[in-house]
């Protein structure tokens, strides 16, 4: 064999080697991608893994919470009939105003009857307010600490809802020197019932919006519910007020008149619950 062939044989069977090694460490890398995938995919289930014992976790601490904590249901009645009406007032009350309920505010109100007409513009900021009473019971295993938010108070008498039996007011939560307790906080304790009126009301061109179509008209406040500080819930009840206490009279423009039919209803959402540790 010439020496040309020699070098010519050798030149080949370096690439044939090359070749090989090329092929390996391709190998090498694939092999090393299929490793990083598989750790990927076990890393990943394992954090699904935890994610989902600590949910269990969570659950089950929710449940026992649940179990020991204070569990208010709100019944309303349904609202006063025919609703009042207020020339004094264009909004609900600040800080400094008379307060929906208080004394002063229903001799400024006149209650309305289905005769009565409404003239736009002159009318359409004046306040139509209506009173909705309810009852709060307390179902759970310990006391709550309960709040109406806005315009609401806790009363003593008596309720349809509640087969009539005389309801007392419930104690101050917090200092009893202060009128309104705790942030204006009652204690209620599993087994009682709780009385109160609630008011709201908005200027009369809010009350005539959708009257053709979509949705009533809407107004609502919350009902705060919380717990001993034991376990930290935090629940919240939403009161809302919705209809067309008025309507336009025909052939009349810019006319309105009280609805000779009560429409109008009070409504309590379900309760939405926090947890201390949300």
């Amino acid at each position: 064999m010439e020496l040309s062939e020699i070098a010519d044989l050798g030149t080949a069977l370096a690439a044939i080697a090359n070749l090989g090694l090329v092929g390996f460490a391709g190998y090498q890398i694939y092999g090393l991608r299929e490793q990083i995938r598989v750790s990927k995919e076990a890393v990943e289930t394992a954090q699904a893994a935890t994610k989902a014992a600590e949910q269990s976790v969570e659950e089950a601490r929710r449940a026992r919470v649940d179990e020991q904590a204070p569990r208010v249901i709100t019944i309303l009645e349904d609202p006063e009939w025919p609703p009042y009406f207020d020339r004094n007032r264009s909004g609900m009350p600040g800080a400094d105003g008379p307060r929906l309920l208080s004394n002063e505010s229903r001799r400024s109100s006149t209650v309305l009857d289905h005769t009565h007409e409404f003239y736009f513009p002159q009318d359409r900021s004046t306040f139509l307010w209506f009173i909705t009473r309810g009852i709060l019971i307390n179902e759970g295993r310990t006391t709550a600490r309960v709040r109406i938010e806005g315009e609401g108070q806790f009363i003593d008498g008596e309720s349809p809802l509640y087969s009539d039996l005389h309801i007392e007011v419930p104690p101050i939560a917090g200092s009893t020197t202060s009128p309104s307790g705790l942030h204006g906080q009652r204690l209620l304790q599993p087994g009682k019932v709780a009385l109160f009126e609630w008011a709201i009301g908005m200027p009369l061109k809010h009350w005539t919006e959708n009257n053709y179509s979509g949705p009533a008209p809407r107004k609502s406040s919350n009902i705060r519910i919380f717990d001993s500080m034991e376990y930290g819930t935090d629940d919240t009840t939403t009161i809302t007020l919705t209809g067309r206490p008025i309507r336009p009279i025909k052939g009349r423009e810019s006319a309105w008149q009280m609805n000779r039919y009560k429409d109008i209803q009070a409504v309590a959402m379900p309760t939405q619950r926090t947890y201390g540790r949300d």
